[in-house]
């Protein structure tokens, strides 16, 4: 097809484009500005990310509920833009931080959160964790003894995400001369936490026990004894 061969490798164009970059990128800036990207950047963003660009970065036109709507695009510059249309894909969401189902309408969570958004108005707060003793300390204190009770413990801590919860707490638990042995897939947050303690840490292959033991004892004969 046409289009098909404008957008070859091969054609005059797609030469030029090697050994005359785009307005913007290093080489070739307006007088006075800097340069928005360098020439190893803008290389890679004209030769691959512009030729799948249409795979990544997708607009949704709707709640990004378990199943959301994708708008189709296409481009008459060869990916260089992208332009909408009124054409929508029913799709199911793969790729969500929306763990809960609290991104769409929900029967229970929707109304309560309306009528909260009401009475108290948006705001910036955060936990005690984040913003210390702030105006809406005695409603966190009510969140974190509902949180408390419902798991049967004395206390609790509200985080504002889930990466700070074990990236903040660990440091807090165990420090130098500490000993954190952990399974080998765990996730991320887990992993910077236990480094960021100053503590010796030590894993294990996920799903078999069997070596922990052994982990255990290697950790404990290179001196990792203070606290484990």
């Amino acid at each position: 097809m046409p289009q098909q061969g404008r957008a070859n490798f091969g054609t005059f164009a797609a030469w030029k484009s090697i050994f005359f970059p785009y307005p913007g990128s290093y080489g070739f800036t307006t007088s006075g500005y800097a340069p928005i990207c360098s020439g190893q950047e803008d290389f890679i963003v004209r030769r691959l990310y512009n030729r799948v660009q249409d795979c990544f970065g997708r607009p949704i036109s709707s709640a990004p509920d378990v199943w959301f709507d994708i708008v189709h695009r296409y481009s008459n510059d060869h990916n260089k833009t992208m332009r909408r249309t009124s054409k929508v894909t029913r799709c199911l969401n793969l790729g969500s931080y929306n763990y809960l189902g609290f991104a769409a309408a929900d029967e229970y969570c929707t109304p309560r959160v309306i009528e909260t958004l009401k009475r108290f108005s948006p705001s910036t707060c955060s936990p005690r964790v984040d913003g210390g003793m702030n105006y809406y300390i005695a409603y966190i204190r009510e969140l974190e003894e509902s949180v408390a009770n419902f798991v049967g413990k004395p206390a609790a801590i509200v985080f504002g995400m889930g990466h700070a919860t074990n990236t903040a707490t660990l440091p807090v638990l165990i420090g130098k001369g500490g000993l954190i042995i952990s399974d080998s897939l765990n996730h991320n947050s887990i992993i910077n936490g236990a480094r960021g303690s100053g503590s010796n840490n030590s894993g294990f292959p996920t799903q078999y026990a069997v070596s922990l033991g052994g982990s255990f004892e290697a950790a404990y004969c290179g001196g990792a004894t203070k606290d484990t």
